[in-house]
């Protein structure tokens, strides 16, 4: 589901999404429109007074013309882009106490099924972090680095329990390294055994007739016929 913005393309909010991403994104739509200090609080010293009402209008039209129905209507009594921007992260970012806690037991609960794509797994990981943070909680680097590693099934022991040898701190941005390197290094491995694989389905096929010396052993072996002698 999404709308044009301009010549920008933005997921429509629905309440169900991402805030923080899309909240993200709509900041950099409007900061390429030249709209961006349309949220700030008061008008900026350097914006003319002729043109800041036209700024405004234009920035509240993009907002909401990037969210839902459903959730367009939870913004419809604000009249500016800063009223419609806190209203939407006081429903949707709230840094409530009870907010926290379910963002924080999200992503301690976090667990990578076998066979899920890293990559995939790194996405919704750093959404979930991002949304902790946003809630007012702070993750040093090597929380978030354990949680990560806490989070993966038991077919990464392995390169996990290699990476930990003679460390006693950890950076998120090593472990994150470390997981798609293991990544491509598998997928290598997986492209070289299907190369073997066909280097062995084709050696099969010679030896069951299906290649050159099979014909050549069926030929010698066809019995000659008598034409006499000249």
């Amino acid at each position: 589901m999404q709308t044009e913005v301009m010549k920008y393309s933005i997921e429509l909010f629905d309440g169900k999404n991402d805030f923080a991403l899309w909240q993200s994104t709509m900041k950099d739509v409007l900061t390429c429109q030249g709209l961006d200090a349309a949220l700030e609080e008061t008008k900026p010293a350097e914006v003319r007074d002729s043109d800041w009402s036209t700024i405004q209008k234009k920035a509240a039209r993009q907002i909401r013309l990037a969210l839902a129905s459903e959730v367009k209507y939870n913004v419809l009594s604000e009249t500016t882009p800063i009223g419609m921007w806190r209203k939407l992260e006081e429903i949707y970012a709230s840094k409530s106490l009870t907010n926290r806690l379910c963002l924080k037991m999200e992503l301690y609960q976090l667990k990578m099924a076998e066979g899920t794509n890293i990559h995939k797994h790194l996405s919704d990981f750093n959404m979930m972090v991002t949304q902790v943070v946003n809630a007012g909680d702070v993750l040093e680097e090597e929380e978030k680095a354990l949680l990560l590693l806490a989070s993966l099934p038991k077919s990464y022991k392995s390169p996990v329990q290699s990476m930990l040898v003679g460390k006693t701190t950890l950076v998120m941005k090593d472990v994150t390294s470390m997981l798609l390197e293991n990544d491509k290094f598998l997928g290598e491995d997986d492209g070289a055994n299907q190369t073997n694989a066909l280097v062995m389905e084709h050696s099969r096929g010679r030896s069951n007739g299906r290649g050159g010396g099979g014909n050549r052993e069926r030929l010698k072996s066809r019995p000659k016929k008598d034409y006499g002698e000249v």
